[in-house]
């Protein structure tokens, strides 16, 4: 997963909903959400 794409998807709100729904189907990917959910973390303290 690319950085562009999780910014692109922090914009649109409902793309969150379509990553979890892609990470609930493949449960291999686990690192690419804990990498998700730390940019999206440090990208809502720097604003």
């Amino acid at each position: 997963m690319q950085a562009a794409e999780i910014r692109g998807w922090k914009r649109t709100g409902r793309a969150a909903t379509r990553f979890f729904r892609v990470t609930a189907l493949e449960p291999r990917s686990g690192e690419a959400a804990t990498r998700f959910f730390r940019v999206t973390a440090l990208e809502s303290r720097s604003g």
